[in-house]
């Protein structure tokens, strides 16, 4: 078995895979969507493969969070307190992958960030924070939250990950490999740790500024270097592969350093590879990507997570566009986690003005989200 699923996560990312014998399969889950996704869709559907298997709690090989931002982390944080305090658990997780930013960077001024993270809205106007510097606050909060719940529950944090930060602890970056058993392996693609190391320089040089602002610049500066770095440096792009069969995982990262990590593998022979399945980065915002990209990296499914009526912008067309011009003729499927007729209409106008062979797939109302089975049928 190897199986893929994208619940439906709002305008963010909750996606488990399944592998391994059909008799026992293994799960990974991988981000949990922005709030109100937990209840909704990541725990019903946990319960809901805990009843068809009739066993609980099931397994969970690992959990892994792409990066801090809220929807992408907020779900898994759910769940992980979830499970603090159920004496009836829906799931046991052996390990957590998470590159908390202050895993790489540790400073008395980081701290602060994230103490304003845990602020109310209101208390936040009270102190002058500007919606933006509070989200990023609030991602890092997250971050450090996410750590502490980790470590209550006892789940092994970052197994396999060779790079050490500065502050001792273990980044999960490229090069690193786990074997998951059942023949299916997961290399990390990004981050660099290049990056990982230039951001340390970058920010030894940016602490000894930040001493000579007032305290609304120094929260400021912060807040951007935070951001700039989230998708750049901390977020983990991961490869699968069982029995000839791949996967490619993006979270929110940008579209050529996918490439640069794939080409470092050695998994992009002439400068192109192709997967059978694409988590579309970015939940297929034209910011991340380029046709570029898509003309390098093929794929047999696309998966587009995210919610234009929550977000008012991805997918983008121009993503799709991107897509259905590099591939012409080919026959593929691309797949979203939340139906839109505006989506459906630009589909439907291409397939008619341009004679695609592509198909396309919404979620059913009735299920939590959409599935590809590379090999047998999830039956769960």
């Amino acid at each position: 078995m190897f199986s893929f699923e994208a619940l439906k996560a709002d305008h963010g990312d909750a996606l488990l895979v399944h592998y391994g014998p059909e008799d026992a399969p293994r799960m990974l889950i991988v981000d949990g969507g922005p709030p109100g996704v937990f209840g909704h869709a990541l725990l019903p559907r946990l319960e809901q493969i805990a009843s068809f298997k009739g066993e609980r709690p099931i397994s969970a090989r690992l959990a892994m969070v792409s990066h801090i931002d809220d929807d992408h982390i907020t779900g898994i944080n759910d769940l992980l307190s979830h499970l603090e305090q159920d004496s009836d658990p829906v799931v046991d997780i052996e390990g957590l992958w998470h590159n908390s930013f202050d895993d790489s960077i540790r400073t008395a001024e980081l701290s602060m960030l994230a103490d304003l993270g845990g602020v109310s809205n209101s208390v936040a106007a009270s102190l002058s924070l500007d919606h933006f510097i509070h989200d990023i606050a609030a991602g890092v909060a997250a971050g450090k939250e996410l750590r502490n719940l980790g470590e209550r529950l006892g789940l092994v944090i970052n197994a396999g990950a060779e790079f050490v930060a500065p502050t001792g602890r273990r980044f999960v970056s490229e090069g690193d490999r786990i074997n998951l058993g059942h023949a299916c392996t997961m290399r990390v693609l990004n981050p660099s740790r290049d990056r990982l190391l230039g951001l340390q320089r970058k920010w030894d040089g940016v602490a000894n500024r930040l001493r000579d602002l007032s305290v609304a610049e120094r929260r400021r500066v912060l807040a951007r270097i935070v951001d700039d770095s989230l998708a750049n440096i901390s977020s983990i792009v991961v490869h699968l592969k069982r029995q000839g069969k791949t996967m490619l995982l993006t979270g929110d990262a940008r579209g050529d350093h996918v490439m640069d990590g794939l080409s470092r593998a050695g998994l992009a022979p002439s400068g192109k590879t192709h997967v059978d399945i694409l988590k579309v980065p970015h939940h297929g915002s034209d910011r991340n990507v380029s046709t570029d990209f898509f003309r390098k990296v093929t794929a047999d499914h696309y998966v587009f997570s995210g919610d234009r009526r929550g977000t008012g912008s991805n997918p983008d067309r121009a993503t799709i566009q991107m897509v259905t011009e590099v591939r012409g003729r080919d026959p593929y499927t691309m797949h979203f986690t939340t139906f839109d007729s505006t989506v459906e209409g630009w589909l439907e106008e291409d397939q008619r003005n341009n004679s695609r062979r592509y198909e396309y797939v919404f979620p059913d109302p009735a299920e939590h989200g959409i599935w590809i089975d590379l090999q047998e049928e999830l039956w769960f």
